[in-house]
Parts: structure tokens; C-alpha cells; sequence
């Protein structure tokens, strides 16, 4: 009644001018085209006084033109208002399409304008409305995922108002090239299918790097994470090189992965490692699981327990065990060499350290390596003074067990294990040095 309600009745004249009081008050009746209660319903939507909707625009509106309204949740109980629905300011309740479009015909006219966009995006470029009606109803899911370990029947992937935003800002005058740099949910790209969108990303959206988050390789660490198994990674890398191919680009995939998350454990990172090498990935950036607040993860990382199965997970929080997660991910990375060594030992993968094609990183200076022979370690450390080289066949006509290439540093004194020229020319090479000290350098024990 505050607003001017009142039900209709037979009088079209009368039923016109409640009509008129309510937009006078910035509400309307509800449609007449829909039911009350979903199909079947007996009541019209207009006959209903708890269908009123809120007039949100008062404008002239262009056929022509497409227009984006946001909407937000709010319960009669302000308590009850799901968070994620709450809009921070007005003005990030504004920043649509157009308001976009706006933004870039400024840049065009400043001064230091180049003509390209650097990013439409955000942590996730892809994601711009919610996963489906239920959760515009009543929120997220509590125990299960939209997309993982299988994307949920409920599912709405639908690209089509993104692809419309980056098609808008293709075609402003004075704009060369629109780039999404932002992560992109790959799964969700999949999902999308017979949709344009990937091939329009790729064709005109990216600079030579496609930011993807695959986390990790093994499906049971994927799995805590709430990831989908490494499998549909794969078959979205596979879709993205067929379409850089059919288009003759040189683009490539820039993956985001992550160590010690709950349920990832040292021989699991091992795995990672490998799949890495195997794909000849090497990552310049990668990140060590942070608890933060509200999330299923810091759940499991603070109690131990997968709260959705309510059964024990596999934490590693020693920050050694966690150091050496995150190396085995940058394995071919010198600095990491100790930490991937040791990880090695932890695992029981002693056969990854050596010089063979299928090693992680090579045995220390003075260690064995796991496979003899198949290598050569190369020192660069002094280059006043480079090693002697040996031959792989020693003095006494035996083969080396280092294999050849060995220097005298590393060769457990070969070079004067035995008589003749080449046990002299090493003694008469040191002889004629002194230490960095000053000092006479040592001689050799006869």
C-alpha cells in the first residue's frame, strides 16, 4: 500500500491508473507472460503482490543497441544476504560494457596512446556471470564444485557476452590490438562447445602467451584442489595447438602451477617434475600453497581433514619438506640443484640424479651419480685456470667409472694414480702455482 498497490480488477481504466501511481513510485506490476511458482502455476505474475519489480532505468531505449543491467540479491533480512552477491561501491556496480567501451575511446585520444589494449580480463578473463539459475537462487553449492572433477549438469557456459565485449573493442576507431592477458579456466572453455571463442582468442587476443592454470598433474592432488583431471588440461592444449596451427601463429601456453598443496606429497611433486621435463616445461614462476581464509584448502591445511569427505588428507607444512616441493617444480634451475637432490633422496627416486637423459639433476661435485657414464658435468668455475681434461680410458687401460670428460678435481686423483708423462705434467703443472693466498701451492705426495 506504501507504494501504491492494489489488485486489478474489471475496470481497465482504473487497473491504468494504479498502474500509473506505481511507476510514479518506481515500481511495476509483474508480467503477465510467466506464472507465479514456475510453469504451472495458477496465479499470473501480475496478480501476484509479491512479484513487484523495481523500475531501475528511466530512458529512451535504442532497438538497435544491446543493454546489460546488473542485478543484486536482497533478502528481506539483511543477515540474509549472501555475501558474494553485495556489490562493494556503486561504481563497480556500473562497470559494464558500454562503461568499458567509454573508458577505451578515452585512452585512444591521449597523447602517449599506442593502440593496444594490454588486458579485458581479471583473475579469471572468462568467468562473467554465474554458473547457473540455482545460484542466482540460493548461492553456491556448499559440497561440490561447478566444474570439477566433471562440470555439473547445471552448468550455463556461455561466452557470448564477452565475445561481444571484445568484438566492441576491436572495432573503436584508433584501437590495433585488444590482448587478454588474464587466466582463462581452460575447462571452462571446453564446456563451452561449438562456441567461437577460442578460436576468436586465438586469432586475435593473445600475445604470444596464454596464461592457463592446470595446479598440478596428479588427479588426486587435482582433486583437492577441485580441479578436473590433468586429462582435459591435455585435450584443451591439444584443441589450442590445432587452432594456432590452422591459423599459423607461434602462440604458447604459460601454465600456473602450484606445490605443497593438502594431499600433495613429495613423491607427487616428483611426478610433476617429470610431467614437466616430459613436456619440456619449464616454468619461470611458480607458487607454494598459501592458506588464506574461507577456502577449502586452508580448511584442509589447518585441520588435516577434507571437509567434504570428512576423511584425512596429507598436509605438508614442514617448511623444509615445502622448499623442496617447490624446487623439484624448477628442477633445472642451479640453485635448486641441492633441494631437488635431497627431494630425490626423500622420495626414493635416487635413480633421477645422474647424467642421463631421464635424470632431474646432476649428482653433486665428488657424489656418484645414479647411472654411470652417460654424461658429461661441465665446470665453468675456474676459467683462469680451466680443469684438466682426462680421457673417459684411464692410465691403466681401464674405462673411467665417471665416464669421459671427467676433470682432475672430480676424478678422484686418476690423473696421478699411475706413472708416466701424464702423472708428471700434473705435478709439474701445480708446482709452478701458488694459492690465492701467496703461498706455495702444496706438492703432490710421491
Amino acid at each position: 500500500n506504501d507504494i501504491g498497490y492494489a489488485e486489478d480488477s474489471n475496470d481497465d481504466d482504473y487497473n491504468a491508473e494504479i498502474d500509473k501511481r506505481l511507476r510514479n513510485n518506481g515500481f511495476m506490476k509483474g508480467c503477465q507472460q510467466y506464472t507465479a511458482g514456475g510453469p504451472g502455476g495458477s496465479d499470473m505474475m501480475r496478480k501476484s503482490n509479491i512479484c513487484i519489480r523495481r523500475i531501475l532505468l528511466r530512458q529512451t531505449m535504442d532497438p538497435n543497441e544491446t543493454y546489460y543491467i546488473r542485478f543484486k540479491t536482497v533478502m528481506d533480512d539483511p543477515a540474509a544476504n549472501p555475501e558474494y552477491y553485495r556489490d562493494a561501491s556503486p561504481a563497480q556496480a556500473v562497470r559494464d560494457t558500454e562503461t568499458l567501451i567509454r573508458e577505451v575511446e578515452a585512452m585512444t585520444r591521449h597523447p602517449l596512446w599506442k593502440g593496444y589494449v594490454s588486458d579485458v580480463g581479471g583473475p579469471t578473463a572468462n568467468f562473467r556471470g554465474p554458473s547457473c539459475q540455482k545460484q542466482l537462487r540460493d548461492g553456491m553449492c556448499p559440497l561440490k564444485h561447478c566444474l570439477a572433477p566433471t562440470p555439473c549438469k547445471n552448468l550455463v557456459a556461455d561466452h557470448r557476452d564477452y565475445l561481444a565485449l571484445l568484438r566492441k573493442l576491436r572495432k573503436i576507431p584508433g584501437v590495433r590490438k585488444v590482448f587478454v592477458r588474464s587466466g582463462v579456466r581452460f575447462d571452462y572453455v571446453l564446456c563451452d562447445k561449438n562456441s567461437p571463442f577460442l578460436s576468436e582468442l586465438v586469432q586475435n587476443h593473445i600475445s604470444g602467451q596464454l596464461k592457463v592454470a592446470p595446479e598440478h598433474c596428479v588427479d588426486s592432488v587435482l582433486g583437492y584442489m577441485g580441479k578436473p583431471p590433468v586429462a582435459v588440461y591435455e585435450r584443451f592444449l591439444d584443441k589450442y595447438r590445432a587452432l594456432n596451427a590452422r591459423y599459423g601463429k607461434a602462440q604458447f601456453v604459460v601454465p600456473y602451477l602450484m606445490s605443497s598443496h593438502p594431499g600433495s606429497r613429495m613423491e607427487d611433486a616428483v611426478a610433476l617434475a617429470l610431467y614437466l621435463k616430459a613436456h619440456n616445461v619449464r616454468p619461470e614462476q611458480v607458487q607454494d600453497f598459501y592458506p588464506t581464509p574461507g577456502t577449502i584448502s586452508t580448511c584442509m591445511y589447518h585441520t588435516g581433514i577434507d571437509p567434504i569427505t570428512m576423511k584425512d588428507v596429507y598436509v605438508p607444512t614442514d617448511a623444509r619438506e615445502k622448499a623442496m616441493q617447490r624446487a623439484l617444480l624448477q628442477y633445472t634451475d642451479p640453485k635448486n640443484a641441492r633441494l631437488v637432490r635431497e627431494a630425490l633422496v626423500s622420495a626414493g627416486r635416487e635413480d633421477l640424479i645422474g647424467y642421463g637423459g631421464g635424470c632431474l639433476v646432476r649428482p653433486a661435485k665428488g657424489g656418484k651419480p645414479s647411472v654411470p657414464g652417460e654424461g658429461k658435468e661441465k665446470d665453468h668455475g675456474n676459467k683462469k685456470h680451466p680443469p684438466v681434461r682426462i680421457s673417459a680410458r684411464n692410465e691403466r687401460g681401464g674405462v673411467h667409472p665417471y665416464g669421459g670428460g671427467q676433470d682432475k678435481r672430480h676424478a678422484k686423483g686418476a690423473a696421478r694414480s699411475g706413472s708416466g708423462a701424464s702423472a708428471g705434467r700434473g705435478a709439474r703443472r701445480k708446482s709452478g702455482r701458488v694459492d690465492r693466498h701467496g703461498k706455495p701451492a702444496s706438492q703432490d705426495k710421491a
